[in-house]
């Protein structure tokens, strides 16, 4: 039976029903939490009792989550190694952890040459001077390296 009124359960569905949208860091787990319990007026030593029953379920692993973040980057909105592991220290994770996960995950050579082939494709860009720049311009707000770009794109150039 699920008491209502208990306030470890409340926050701990809050907890759930944060995790269902997509995997968490525990930093932004526990951000949220600390939020919802003031609103609930819940002390903060429910918080900790909540994050470490989600540990023990597994619902709550920054490796895992490291793993999973640098995979969408690259799938759907790809950024270099820089950038994902900022995005990735914001969440709060561990910068040893974050180099270790992006050194073994995030390819950024492959991640160029998709974007560029992508970039091409779609925009029907003749590959001069002007495009080159512009190129460039693209993968450097990308947070690629200016090196990194111009190689790749020197490499696409003289295929075509």
């Amino acid at each position: 039976m699920i008491v209502l009124d208990d306030p470890f359960q409340k926050l701990y569905n809050q907890a759930l029903k944060f995790l269902t949208y997509r995997s968490r860091a525990e930093k932004e787990v526990r951000d949220h939490l600390n939020k919802k319990s003031l609103r609930l007026e819940i002390g903060p030593e429910f918080t900790e009792k909540v994050i470490s029953k989600l540990k023990k379920q597994n619902l709550i692993d920054d490796k895992a989550f490291a793993v999973w973040w640098c995979e969408q980057r690259a799938q759907f909105r790809p950024r270099s190694k820089k950038m994902i592991a900022a995005e990735l220290s914001a969440k709060g994770l561990d910068r040893e952890l974050i180099k270790e996960i992006t050194d073994k995950t995030v390819d950024e050579e492959l991640l160029i040459r998709r974007l560029l082939q992508k970039k091409i494709n779609n925009s029907k860009q003749k590959i001069d001077q002007r495009g080159r720049r512009k190129l460039i311009n693209y993968l450097l707000r990308r947070g690629f390296g200016w090196a990194s770009a111009k190689k790749a794109i020197d490499s696409l150039s003289r295929k075509a």
